[in-house]
This record gives structure tokens, sequence and C-alpha cells, in this order.
């Protein structure tokens, strides 16, 4: 969806004489993502199916009666800036909420996630929102959560 979305701003640069900016490509891009999971939310069972070197990992609904938050960032270099984006599901899966928003300051990508789960948290904290998952694909920010001990140097 962002590749989509940097295509976009070309065209309308070349077609239109639009300048826009890497920051309003990724916030287009990440509404765009918003409004299409919340216009699947009815038959949607799995969020996501994605594999890595190791192992296949597969979204799976929280269960009952609690919620799960999915959640990530992104580092914009050009902008000296980090994306973050999160998505709320209930426990049948059903999409509930998604909110994304743009940080200022360069992060490490580490302290990017981590910053990610912060506001995760006071997101949903805020809505009132109590029982939730959060499910983060940056093992060594889950790891540190749960205190589990590593070489955080890697």
């Amino acid at each position: 969806m962002v590749l989509w979305s940097i295509w976009r701003s070309r065209n309308d640069k070349i077609w239109k004489s639009i300048s826009n900016s890497a920051r309003s490509a990724v916030y287009s891009a990440l509404d765009f993502l918003c409004n299409w999971l919340e216009a699947r939310n009815q038959h949607q069972d799995t969020l996501s199916t994605y594999s890595n070197s190791v192992t296949e990992h597969r979204w799976r609904k929280p269960y009952h009666p609690a919620f799960k938050c999915n959640l990530d960032a992104a580092l914009i270099l050009q902008e000296n800036s980090v994306g973050m984006g999160m998505v709320l599901r209930d426990s049948s899966g059903s999409f509930v909420a998604c909110k994304t928003l743009i940080s200022p300051g360069l992060y490490a990508p580490r302290e990017a996630e981590a910053a990610s789960l912060y506001e995760a948290i006071t997101w949903v904290t805020s809505m009132g929102v109590r029982n939730v998952i959060f499910e983060s694909d940056a093992k060594a920010v889950v790891d540190s959560v749960y205190g589990i001990t590593r070489n955080l140097g890697q």
C-alpha cells in the first residue's frame, strides 16, 4: 500500500503538478489500510499470513473476552520521523479501531518499536479498553517487556 501511495503521489506531481511529502504518502497508505480493514471486518477470520526464514506465523484471534492490538513502526528517514500504526480487534477477530501517527525525531529501530508499543498502550487505555493482548513483530521489544534476558546490543 505504501508503494501504491508513493506511485499515486508521483502521478499527482507529474500530471497535476501537486507536490506531496513522504509523510502525506505514508498517512494516505495507512488511512487506506484502516478503511480497508474496517470494510473487511465482517468476513475476516485471520489478519494475515507471513513467513520468515525460520517459521511460518499466522495471526490468531485472542481468547474471549480479550482484545488484540497489533502494532508496528516504520522509520521515515527523509523526514526524520517515525510512523506508527495499530489495529485493535475483538475476540471474534472483528475490527474495532485503528490509529496511525507520525512522531518527529530519529529513533533506532528498536526504540521506534518500543515507542509504538507505548503509544498503543496509551491509546487503548484512553478508550477504556481492558484485557488487551499487544502483538508486535519486534522480538527484542517483546522479550524486554516479558523480562527475557538477552544481549540487546545485537
